[in-house]
């Protein structure tokens, strides 16, 4: 989390602005704000002259002959083309269109503008090399509310997230579509109306947009935000469903959930508990509940623990850098590697997923409990006349269908 001296909200606004520092890492508060449209960034003098030493060093390794994959050389299988020094620049952008060749939706905004917030924090931790002209562009783009259209198809993650990165890069090239409050134009509509002027891209630029997994990581992180609105209503709507279905309390007691380790059942127990004190005591009419009441805290739980683990995955992620090759300035050395590598990404989607299929399937369990008359001694699907009110019948299979 970072201090609150990198805040300060806006006079007549309700944005607030996150300063980027290599040090403080941006959080699940900062992420949300962007999803939220309620962030404006900007980058510090520190930032700035970390990125420009990384470029300064890059640029005398490049004037001594060294061999930089991706700068004077192809990339891909072609890396052991050699590109002639008067074409490096050529090459940058040739990347980009090369690469740029996604399909598909276009990405929503509000994944856009966590995407955006992640390219600007890895370039700016000045391993990329990328030039400071270029990440400053993206942050007056970023609060301007400029976004490129996106497609959603075209990664495999193995080596990052390059066709939509491109896409995201094309407008150096005053090319691609953006959109501004929803309306979509050709970007250099969109330059000349801002009087925006994109840098020239130089050596590595190109490279460094294309390469990395801030895409797969806006997506997933996008999704957590959404899931964890989703568990916290599923709360409210399994602890209706107890005191509807005139469930028992007793498997909520905290001594039962202190006798197993499990910090997300522990923790799902805790909020149940403050949510029954509020209500009647009451200790059921059967003399153990179905699963999908007594186990709440338990499936719940369970899937709490998954959406934590990935949230970790996912925030040291938008913390990394993971283009190639990098650049450490403290060494003078550029090294080639494989950060790129989208495979702790992919295992905290699977997690939110599985998490998020449990969670229905749970739900599910109780709907079908509530409309079932023989289960729950209420009125048939729930419906004031049944027979000439279906009530919740086709509510209920909707259910079904979704899990």
């Amino acid at each position: 989390m970072l201090s609150n001296k990198n805040y300060k909200k806006k006079q007549k606004t309700n944005l607030k602005t996150l300063t980027l520092h290599s040090n403080c890492p941006i959080s699940l508060a900062d992420i949300n704000d962007a999803y939220n449209n309620e962030l404006v960034l900007e980058l510090s003098n520190e930032t700035l002259e970390k990125m420009a030493k990384a470029r300064n060093l890059l640029d005398h390794m490049l004037n001594q002959g060294q061999k930089i994959y991706g700068v004077n050389t192809g990339v891909g299988k072609l890396a052991s083309k050699v590109i002639d020094k008067n074409a490096y620049l050529s090459l940058q952008k040739n990347i980009i269109f090369s690469h740029a060749a996604g399909t598909g939706k276009p990405l929503e905004e509000k994944v856009l503008r966590i995407l955006l917030l992640l390219k600007i924090k890895s370039l700016s931790l000045g391993y990329s090399g990328a030039s400071p002209d270029l990440v400053l562009f993206l942050k007056q783009l970023f609060n301007l509310g400029l976004y490129p259209i996106v497609p959603e198809q075209g990664s495999v993650g193995a080596s990052g997230d390059l066709a939509p990165l491109a896409h995201l890069s094309l407008w150096f090239l005053h090319e691609g579509e953006m959109s501004y409050r929803k309306k979509i134009k050709p970007c250099q509509f969109w330059f000349e109306k801002f009087h925006l002027t994109p840098p020239t891209l130089q050596a590595k630029d190109g490279l460094a947009l294309i390469n990395g997994t801030q895409v797969s990581t806006a997506i997933t992180l996008s999704s957590l935000i959404e899931i964890k609105k989703l568990l916290e209503l599923a709360i409210r709507a399994a602890a209706l469903n107890l005191i509807a279905g005139s469930g028992s309390f007793a498997p909520f007691d905290l001594k039962i959930h202190t006798v197993r380790n499990q910090p997300g059942q522990q923790k799902i127990a805790e909020i149940f508990n403050l949510i029954l004190e509020k209500t009647l005591p009451y200790q059921g009419k059967r003399v153990q509940d179905p699963y999908s009441f007594r186990c709440i805290p338990q499936v719940l739980g369970a899937c709490l623990d998954q959406i934590t683990y990935a949230e970790t995955i996912l925030l040291n992620e938008a913390n990394s850098v993971t283009d190639n090759p990098l650049i450490f300035v403290e060494t003078s050395e550029i090294l080639s590697g494989g950060n790129f590598h989208a495979e702790p990404i992919a295992f905290a989607a699977d997690a939110l997923a599985i998490a998020t299929a449990e969670i229905g399937s749970l739900a599910e369990r109780r709907i079908n409990f509530m409309v079932d008359e023989n289960l729950s001694g209420l009125s048939a699907f729930l419906a004031k006349i049944p027979g000439l009110h279906s009530g919740l019948m086709l509510a209920h299979v909707t259910a079904t269908a979704l899990v």
